[in-house]
């Protein structure tokens, strides 16, 4: 059981006034009965009436009827709650997990298969900046889904499960575009040369073999290729993993 006040540390008790599990900080007192500082201190200044009865418990709140008044331009620190707190959580802080478990197998593979795919097509390859990141955003949701959207997904969790995903959308990326580029590789070449030809040759060279619209597919542009999205997928995925965990916060 978590602490009403502080999510992250364990509860001691449950305050006897107002019934909310505390943490050892929030105690205001601790004998003949338990009692939270917010509790404690209402009590004092008489806004909370106690009286013991036998096996009973009694707790009144003074009302106290005061006259309406009209505040005009009040100004006030305000709380800035996101989308997905607002929809899913109604502005409950939860707790926050960064727990590598099994869990984030299932995203990786669901989102990872999709990107490669995407990132596999011969010329929609070039467009790997917008899908990594949005494959990132999908696997972020999907995992506050499986937890019924009861616990948040820490920085740390979603950095590994977007570097994670990246790499499975390398290797399927990578099978796909030189298993396809014999099919498409003579059309896309034609368009890009035809499209591209105000860009010098080095230059127009690398996006081609990007693309996957090479004519002759070569060992060294399969290295170029992987040297490339191994290690990019990866880090797009974990930087825009934890970019996007703690921004859905």
């Amino acid at each position: 059981m978590k602490c009403y006040y502080h999510p992250n540390k364990e509860a001691v008790g449950v305050c006897s006034v107002c019934f909310k599990a505390i943490c050892k900080k929030c105690v205001g007192e601790d004998t003949p009965r338990l009692i939270c500082k917010k509790c404690l201190q209402d009590i004092k200044k008489g806004k909370i009436k106690i009286e013991v009865e036998p096996a009973k418990l009694v707790v009144e709140k003074e009302k106290s009827v005061k006259a309406p008044t009209v505040q005009r331009h009040a100004k006030g620190p305000r709380v800035k709650e996101s989308l997905m707190r607002k929809i899913f959580t109604g502005g409950k802080q939860l707790p926050v997990s960064n727990n590598i478990d099994i869990d984030v197998l299932t995203p990786v593979l669901l989102f990872g298969i999709i990107g490669g795919v995407l990132t596999g097509i011969p010329l929609l390859s070039l467009l790997f900046i917008i899908t990594i990141p949005l494959m990132s955003l999908l696997t972020i949701i999907y995992l506050r889904a499986e937890e019924d959207f009861k616990v948040f997904i820490g920085g740390k969790k979603g950095a590994v499960s977007g570097a994670l995903m990246g790499l499975v959308a390398a290797v399927v990326s990578l099978v796909l575009i030189i298993s396809l580029e014999a099919m498409f590789a003579a059309p896309i070449y034609r368009f890009l040369i035809n499209t591209l030809s105000f860009l010098d040759e080095d230059t127009l060279n690398v996006i081609i073999s990007l693309s996957g619209a090479d004519q002759v597919l070569r060992f060294d542009v399969i290295l170029i290729r992987a040297g490339l999205t191994f290690p990019l997928f990866p880090l797009l995925g974990g930087l825009f993993g934890a970019a996007f965990a703690k921004g859905l916060r």
